[in-house]
């Protein structure tokens, strides 16, 4: 590879107890500036965010060198839970094929177990004890303890500074953690700070300030070692230690002492897993990287859609990707509901997971990957599309996949659906853009089997259909907001403003509001449904008396007879009795034009 050129570096989240890191695989040497990598990558607001960047190095000692940087590009040296992060990573990409790894840092060699549920790190041994050590600050005394545990640590206990705080979760870590850190007796090197609480006799809660991060962290991992050794000393609570880090998780620390007081055999265990991974440009000619993280993607592909002409566009999209240097895979799919299960397994590796059809495919996908931190893309080959008409994606192809390898994500609001039908059975979902009970849901069924029109045609031939047969069925429509009951032709929840390719029964939604819009209509007869019609599709249906337009974050349905229900325009059931729909605020991201 030419040194002028950019190239794509490919990079792992990943979480230590909560202290998380970016770690990549630098054995041939690409990153020749990792300081200013560290800087760029660890920004919070506007990189990937992380308290550190681990670089994996050859080495001639060991299976591996571990370099660390702290967020602000400083050399942090040893790192606890960096070094449990990097062991299992070596371990997941195969680097080393054996669960005992052994691993440079700060030209001392570490030894690592990959345990079922989490990392053992060996320590080294300690130094440089401290105890009961006093310092004066700005507004008063601190009484303290210290040990070098691979990094300084200063360890602050509360019952031995009661003017500081009632309980740990009252003390100001970052005040009086930086006035410490930057503290004349710890010059020229600082410290960390570690504030502790006594939990029971083994036991010890501990927030942490870290040099370096220049804040406090979820978990620190030389912190925990070094505060397990001091309540030892100070407390005389025997090992293994548990620590209760600010993440919510543990770490606990083990170790011998011989009887002249020495300690050896010293460990840390806790959790250690990747969050998610991706790629990033890299620029030789500045030595850092350009403003763009490229994220791996994977593309679920319905040869069905777009009249069955989008599996001829596979060579175009692979293109695309490819020159813009873009991680992509592609999936096409056979049968109903693979979607859904392809993009359940997609989400454990790939950090965008593309729905290449229509609002179908798109409600499928959703499904594979709710809950989840990966991004959902748009690929709009169907022939409603109005979720990605929601999302103002534009209509041209070429103009779409920039929009997919430009990777901008935001979050908006996700529905969540439980229906029972007629046989009790219980079927639970999400939508993205629209769920529907009565009319526009028998509309949705009738449309499934026309395939020689398209878009909005397709929807009102279908419930030109529907109309002179569908008879509204009573129901109670609850919600803290409102409440209905009778005959309702139909109820459209809407986080999007339309459905069925262009009818705007909610105009005035918004995606990321944290409400659903709903439009309810009941006791209506067809000379009225005919003459409300043409204004849905402009969006002024709200002007006539028997329209009834409302607010919601959750509602619930129930009838004694049959009712059809739709979510993202395909049906999940003609004979549902009880419906309720809630929404999840911000519940999922996407990739925005």
């Amino acid at each position: 590879m030419k040194r002028d050129e950019d190239c794509c570096i490919e990079f792992v989240k990943m979480s230590g107890a909560g202290n998380d890191f970016v770690v990549m695989d630098n054995r041939n040497g690409i990153v020749t500036d990792p300081a200013t990598l560290a800087r760029k990558l660890c920004d919070r607001r506007k990189g990937i965010g992380a308290d550190g960047l681990l670089l994996l190095e050859s080495s001639n000692r060991s299976d591996f060198l571990m370099q660390y940087y702290n967020s602000d590009g400083s050399y942090g040296g040893m790192c606890g839970n960096g070094g449990r992060c990097i062991s299992r990573y070596a371990y997941v990409k195969k680097i080393v094929n054996r669960p005992e790894i052994r691993f440079e840092a700060l030209e001392h060699i570490y030894g690592a177990s990959i345990l079922q549920d989490g990392v053992r790190l060996k320590m080294n041994d300690p130094l440089d004890f401290r105890i009961r050590q006093v310092i004066p600050l700005s507004r008063t005394q601190i009484r303290f303890h210290f040990v070098n545990s691979g990094s300084p640590h200063c360890i602050i206990f509360l019952d031995e500074n009661k003017d500081l705080a009632s309980n740990l979760e009252e003390i100001d870590v970052y005040g009086i953690g930086k006035e410490i850190r930057n503290h004349s007796y710890f010059f020229p090197e600082g410290t960390n700070v570690n504030f502790v609480e006594k939990k029971d006799k083994s036991s010890f809660s501990v927030r942490t300030y870290e040099r370096g991060v220049e804040a406090e962290t979820l978990a620190c991992g030389t912190g925990s070692v070094a505060v397990a050794l001091i309540v030892n000393q100070v407390k005389k609570s025997l090992p293994p230690v548990t620590l209760h880090v600010r993440s919510g998780e543990l770490l606990t620390v083990d170790f011998q002492k011989t009887s002249d007081g020495l300690y050896h055999d010293v460990s840390l265990s806790g959790s250690a897993h990747i969050v998610f991974s991706g790629v990033v440009k890299y620029a030789f000619s500045s030595q850092s990287i350009v403003d763009c993280l490229v994220l791996p993607t994977f593309l679920i592909l319905n040869p069905r859609s777009g009249h069955g002409k989008s599996e001829k566009l596979i060579p175009l999209i692979r293109t695309h990707f490819r020159e813009n240097k873009v991680p992509f895979d592609l999936h096409v799919t056979s049968c109903r509901d693979e979607a859904r299960k392809v993009a359940s397994e997609a989400k454990k590796k790939y950090s965008i997971v593309i729905a290449g059809g229509g609002d179908g495919t798109v409600n499928e996908v959703v499904n594979g990957i709710a809950g989840s931190d990966s991004a959902l893309g748009i690929l709009p080959l169907g022939s409603g599309n109005d979720f990605a008409k929601a999302l103002s994606y534009p209509r041209k192809l070429n103009e779409c996949l920039q929009v997919l390898t430009k990777q901008q994500v935001k979050s908006i609001d996700l529905g969540s659906i439980e229906v029972i039908n007629s046989g009790l059975e219980k079927i639970n979902k999400h939508f993205i853009n629209f769920a529907g009970i009565g009319l526009d849901a028998e509309v949705a069924n009738e449309a499934g089997k026309i395939f020689w029109a398209r878009g909005l045609a397709k929807y009102a031939i279908a419930a030109m259909k529907v109309l002179f047969r569908y008879r509204a069925e009573s129901s109670t429509v609850n919600s803290v907001e409102f409440e209905s009951e009778g005959r309702h032709l139909l109820i459209s929840i809407g986080n999007g403003k339309s459905s069925g390719g262009g009818f705007y029964l909610t105009p005035q939604a918004l995606l990321d509001d944290g409400w659903f819009d709903v439009c309810m209509a009941k006791n209506l007869s067809t000379p009225e449904i005919l003459r409300i019609f043409p204004f849905v599709l402009i969006g002024e249906h709200a002007r006539f008396q028997k329209i009834n337009m409302k607010r919601t974050k959750k509602l619930v349905v129930k009838s004694q007879t049959n009712l059809p229900v739709h979510v993202d325009g395909e049906v999940i059931g003609l004979d549902i009795r009880e419906i309720s729909i809630e929404v999840i605020p911000l519940g999922i991201k996407i990739l925005t034009p």
